[in-house]
């Protein structure tokens, strides 16, 4: 279940972007106890710069009190970047970029990128069959085989079973571990969104040892302005208002 960049779009990744966080709730409560305060505040004349900061200030403030989220969007930063370092910068971004990347005859010798790909196109029977043929001879050969098939039976009986992989994955070096912790998380984290099944609390806990400076800044910037989206989308509006004339 590899491919978290926005541009392959199945609706479960879509419902794990749009869902990191904050919760959709606390959002919604921030926004109107924004309007409530900036109402008031209009109504007494106080200056349009202040109203905004004050309105600004408020939306932010779920985002900040949101470590799940924080941890989450952490999380899927790393595992995508660690992706691209191990599978190659060139990963397919479309469906129609996955069946193209199958069709190609070298496809066949990328036994674990093969099996993600085509379980990202549905093709799930393929994907089984990939994955019973690919070695098991190291703790690592086989902490990913079962991860694959916890993620493969996942997407068939609609959740994952992650027993079986998470004791393989204890035997993993640990320089490697966090990888395959965080791809079995995602896994499981991708069944459950296609089931509409709360998925924040789990994921956030495998990305806990994730740290900021691990993260490349373009991406830490990225990944900020997602959290931080209500608070860029009241301030942006604020603006606008401003330059066209409110006082």
């Amino acid at each position: 279940m590899s491919l978290i960049r926005r541009r392959l779009l199945p609706a479960p990744a879509r419902r794990l972007l749009s869902e990191a966080g904050p919760p959709n709730s606390w959002v919604v409560a921030g926004f109107v106890v924004a309007a409530s305060v900036s109402t008031v505040l209009y109504a007494q004349q106080v200056s349009a710069v202040v109203i905004a900061l004050v309105a600004a200030a408020i939306v932010t403030v779920p985002a900040l009190l949101d470590a799940d989220g924080w941890r989450i969007r952490l999380g899927m930063a790393w595992l995508s970047a660690e992706q691209r370092r191990r599978m190659g910068p060139d990963l397919p971004r479309t469906r129609g970029d996955v069946e193209r990347w199958l069709a190609r005859p070298h496809a066949s010798e990328a036994t674990y990128l093969r099996a993600s790909m085509l379980m990202t196109a549905g093709r799930l029977e393929e994907a089984g069959v990939v994955i019973a043929a690919a070695p098991r001879e190291t703790p690592e050969d086989l902490a990913r085989a079962l991860r694959f098939e916890a993620a493969l039976d996942g997407l068939r009986t609609g959740a994952v079973d992650p027993t079986a992989a998470a004791a393989a994955i204890a035997a993993v070096p640990p320089a490697d571990r966090r990888y395959h912790e965080l791809s079995l998380a995602w896994s499981i984290a991708w069944v459950a969104a296609s089931s509409h099944r709360p998925w924040r609390r789990t994921f956030a806990e495998a990305a806990r040892g994730v740290d900021r400076h691990e993260i490349h800044r373009r991406w830490l910037i990225g990944l900020s302005v997602q959290q931080l989206l209500a608070t860029v989308v009241v301030a942006a509006t604020c603006l606008v208002l401003i330059v066209l004339g409110w006082r």
